[in-house]
């Protein structure tokens, strides 16, 4: 080996990368370099330098590559093998790629079907399970019932269960702040109508975030109008407010297709506003009168934090939708809204009674879509897109308004079948109280 191998060897003694690749680094490099030996002696000094540079840089471009690979390897794996990925909603989806999600892989049989706890959630406001079934079979997904103790206390209230096929998301809600290590007891009672007992006692850390205020901040408008914020509660996975409003309505509301709802944003340190939809919300809105001249309502607003952030702004709103009923007296009713729809297609324009969206562009990245629109009036929903072919709506994740138009990212959309892509919007009218409009930071 001659003193320049000897010297290139040397730079790479500390350096940790595949061994295959950095031999086949080596190689090239000494190549070049043996190439030039017949040249001057008088040049050796530059030409090891100018090898060296060349060296280093393609270590470095190995080693960086190397690591945004492995990122993005180790990401794919993980949300394609987690079913709280697949089945959570976008808070869950968030604490899986931050590896915020303990992995149990827990067994029972019983009666012939086993069943796979597979993964857990838990923090101040809500605990997520996971689960798969083996041994029997289903039209559409296996249905179970379920228990659930903490700490030897029930939860506060079930809050959903998702299926698809054998798995399964069952999530319920707390509200009491909970010790660092907690001590959860889940059992299936029956699946499928079969009873039996599939029972796991395990532990589980609490993901600490736990910021709560009692303080109220409230809004009244010059009409007489009232919203109040009385008490926040942020863990990693959602934020829970006590609110209560008395806003008034010029004319009686239909009660089956009008609801009073809350516009909640999350505000980015780069302006970009990002929609947080209410999931759920407990109180009085379902039972208000919406024939009296003022409406008062009283609710708890769960919002799943989608990003992890912590100024937000809320606005009050009733929305009445068109569409019509079936059913209804001694027996349930369905409601069948009418929508509006537009092709997904620059210079298309999708038109509400209250505003007007026209696609001035649309663009394609590789983890996103965005478009640009004229609106000339904001309101609390954008349109969404549909793919007729998959079957499937995209909402939009987040909007900036520039001074000539609005700046919408949906999630990436496959453009492959540009006709089955449509701009969709239901028919409705909006009442939104812009004045009363809160923002806290609950940082």
């Amino acid at each position: 080996m001659d003193q320049m191998e000897r010297n290139i060897k040397s730079m790479v003694d500390s350096v940790d990368v595949p061994r295959e690749k950095l031999d086949e680094t080596i190689n090239r490099s000494l190549q070049i370099a043996k190439k030039q030996n017949n040249r001057a002696f008088n040049r050796k000094q530059n030409i090891f330098a100018s090898i060296a540079s060349i060296f280093i840089l393609a270590i470095g471009a190995l080693l960086f590559t190397s690591y945004m690979q492995d990122g993005k390897d180790s990401t794919a794996s993980l949300t394609k093998n987690s079913i709280m990925y697949q089945l959570g909603d976008d808070s869950l989806k968030r604490m899986v790629v931050e590896g915020r999600v303990t992995d149990l892989s827990l067994e029972v049989e019983d009666k012939g079907i086993k069943v796979i706890l597979e993964e857990a959630y838990l923090d101040n406001l809500q605990l997520a399970v996971t689960y798969r079934i083996e041994g029997i079979e289903a039209n559409n997904y296996i249905s179970s019932n379920t228990k659930l103790r903490i700490n030897g206390n029930d939860p506060e209230w079930y809050k959903d269960m998702n299926h698809s096929d054998e798995k399964t998301i069952a999530t319920f809600t707390l509200s009491k702040e909970l010790p660092s290590i907690s001590d959860i007891e889940f059992k299936i009672t029956s699946i499928e109508n079969i009873e039996g007992d599939w029972s796991f006692h395990f532990p589980i850390e609490n993901q600490k975030e736990y910021i709560a205020s009692n303080s109220t901040v409230r809004k009244t408008d010059d009409v007489g109008n009232f919203f109040s914020l009385n008490k926040q509660i942020l863990t990693p996975s959602t934020l829970s407010i006590h609110a209560s409003s008395i806003l008034k309505i010029e004319q009686d509301l239909p009660r089956d297709f009008s609801h009073q709802e809350f516009a909640v944003v999350a505000i980015g340190n780069d302006g970009e506003t990002y929609l947080e939809p209410t999931h759920h919300q407990y109180g009085t809105n379902s039972l208000m009168d919406l024939t009296a001249p003022s409406v008062i309502s009283n609710n708890i607003i769960e919002i799943n934090r989608r990003k992890d952030l912590y100024s937000y702004k809320l606005t009050p709103y009733f929305v009445t939708y068109k569409g019509e009923k079936e059913g209804g007296q001694n027996r349930g009713y369905s409601l069948y809204l009418d929508e509006i729809k537009a092709p997904f297609l620059k210079e298309a324009t999708l038109s509400l009674q209250q505003a007007k969206y026209k696609v001035l562009d649309i663009k394609h990245y590789p983890d996103k879509t965005i478009v640009y629109y004229d609106i000339n009036n904001l309101l609390p929903h954008f349109p969404k897109i549909f793919d007729q072919a998959r079957e499937t709506y995209y909402d939009a994740k987040s909007y900036k308004v520039e001074q000539d138009y609005v700046r919408v990212i949906y999630p990436k959309i496959n453009n492959y079948h540009k006709d089955s892509l449509q701009l969709m919007m239901y028919d409705a009218t909006y009442k939104v109280y812009s004045d009363l409009a809160v923002e806290i930071d609950m940082k």
